[in-house]
């Protein structure tokens, strides 16, 4: 792990900056996501839980699914945004029980950055 793991704001950076690199109609995960900005997934995992603070527009906080694909389908952010709705309008397919099928919408984070 790099030595900037343990500052909070190059964390948040570092996270931020690879999840701009997941398109629309792709996911990540929490543990991929971790792993591409070599920062622990428990941080992945309260930064995408604070998503308050971000406006889906901005940081797109919708694309990050559990490990397993399965998302709570009536999981909104305090603007009453719907993960579900955000990644339907995105192309990808959410199962009417939440389940996102990972390999089918995977990002690649581990491709070079252009």
């Amino acid at each position: 792990m790099t030595s900037h793991a343990h500052q909070p704001a190059t964390q948040a950076r570092a996270i931020l900056k690879m999840l701009d690199r997941v398109e629309p109609g792709k996911v990540t995960t929490a543990s991929d996501l971790a792993a591409a900005a070599s920062v622990p997934a428990d941080v992945v995992s309260r930064l995408v839980d604070a998503k308050t603070l971000f406006r889906p527009s901005c940081t797109p906080w919708h694309r990050v699914v559990p490990d397993n694909g399965l998302i709570r389908p009536a999981q909104t952010d305090g603007e009453g945004f719907s993960q579900v709705a955000l990644l339907a309008a995105e192309g990808v397919q959410v199962s009417h029980y939440g389940e996102v099928m990972l390999d089918l919408c995977r990002a690649d984070l581990t491709a070079t950055a252009p």
